[in-house]
């Protein structure tokens, strides 16, 4: 028998293992949006293995928690008690206190309009920012953002955005230095993994820009006065904030990166004791409901649930310490070469594998290891996400 003819013989047999290879990479294309659920867990992964380093962060969540509800009576507060808190967090020394509730009806108890008009008053007087909700419900006690836009770059035609706001009272949204939205967009699964900085809100006067309640909270640490936004034809691109570049997700939002360590809480009762306490100084306080029943809890991608402050805390963390996870625009072409490359190495060697089991059998897990090593690789050098 002919050399050639045996040559013919065996391209013949490695037709099919080629072939699978093909519908394996039409598969990646047809089904990038299930798979990217796949890719998703992997990311969460890489995370679980190798938390971000944990750095300074100037965050404390000063909680109304149960030790609080107990000493000084059940939520609702009194809006006088809330002034009272916010006048004893300043004296402590906090750089800026962000106020995580929306307040958006009148105190209706018989000490209620006294206590308005305390809490507008420790408002105004501190450096101090209020929460906000966007959705597409009716309006509840309208708001205007406190800093202006700059845009750069190309505004694509169309972008998503909310229509209603929930704000607090006017006098409330008057006084303070900033107002950011505090909505949190979990993934379809349920899972934390995006954090917005940046929302659109669609009003008959036109699109609302408005700042993340933790973007705004670092603005006013940072002493901004406004924000410079970076977008293309697919939407966001980067962010100017507090002297460094924030690369954003095409919606605006960066991917949250997890530390392994817990945001420093203290109790509220501790500051309206009197009593203080030098962990606020100079810090970034958020004030927070976090008694039993009255928080929200959220699985994130190491923890399966974590107080909301707690990612707001995390982001501004983030932002201080410029360290984002992006993935690269070229993730998937990489990712689709190395399955066709692979594949037909594998098949090449298919007859002298076939002949030595374990061989085999190292190769193929090689082959299957090596793009989880790399992807594992660059997350934990660069924060570059492959899968």
């Amino acid at each position: 028998m002919s050399p050639s003819l045996d040559w013919r013989r065996a391209a013949r047999r490695k037709i099919p293992g080629l072939a699978v290879v093909l519908m394996l990479l039409a598969c990646h294309f047809a089904f990038d949006g299930p798979l990217s659920r796949l890719r998703e867990r992997t990311y969460d992964f890489y995370q679980f293995l190798a938390p971000r380093d944990a750095t300074s962060n100037p965050v404390v969540i000063v909680s109304i928690d149960d030790a609080s509800l107990n000493a000084y009576g059940r939520w609702p507060w009194n809006r006088g008690l809330l002034a009272d808190l916010v006048d004893g967090v300043a004296e402590s020394g906090a750089a800026v206190i962000g106020l995580a509730l929306v307040l958006p009806e009148a105190d209706i108890s018989p000490d209620g309009i006294a206590g308005d008009k305390r809490l507008a008053s420790a408002l105004a007087k501190n450096r101090t920012a209020l929460a906000v909700s966007l959705g597409n419900e009716a309006t509840v006690s309208e708001a205007e953002p406190k800093a202006g836009w700059s845009i750069v770059g190309q505004v694509p035609e169309t972008l998503p955005g909310f229509t209603g706001l929930t704000g607090s009272l006017a006098d409330f949204s008057g006084a303070a230095a900033g107002i950011g939205v505090i909505r949190t967009l979990p993934d379809p699964d349920g899972v934390l993994r995006h954090v917005p900085l940046l929302w659109l809100r669609n009003t008959a006067q036109g699109v609302q820009l408005w700042p993340s309640f933790a973007l705004e909270l670092l603005r006013l640490y940072a002493g901004e006065n406004g924000y410079v936004a970076r977008m293309n034809g697919a939407g966001f691109d980067a962010l100017r904030m507090a002297g460094s570049i924030v690369p954003l997700e095409p919606q605006g939002s960066i991917r949250i990166w997890e530390t392994d360590t817990n945001t420093l809480r203290i109790s509220a009762s501790n500051i309206l004791s009197g009593r203080g306490d030098p962990l606020l100084r100079n810090a970034i306080a958020i004030v927070d409901l976090s008694a039993v029943g009255l928080t929200q809890y959220l699985p994130t991608p190491t923890r399966p649930a974590r107080p909301g402050v707690d990612i707001h805390a995390d982001a501004i963390g983030q932002m201080l310490a410029a360290r984002y996870l992006v993935e690269p625009t070229q993730a998937r072409t990489l990712e689709r070469l190395w399955l066709v490359l692979s594949g037909i190495v594998f098949i090449g060697l298919s007859g002298v594998l076939a002949q030595r089991v374990m061989l085999g059998a190292l190769a193929l897990a090689l082959l299957a290891a090596t793009p989880f090593a790399f992807g594992a690789l660059e997350y934990s050098l660069q924060g570059a996400l492959y899968d």
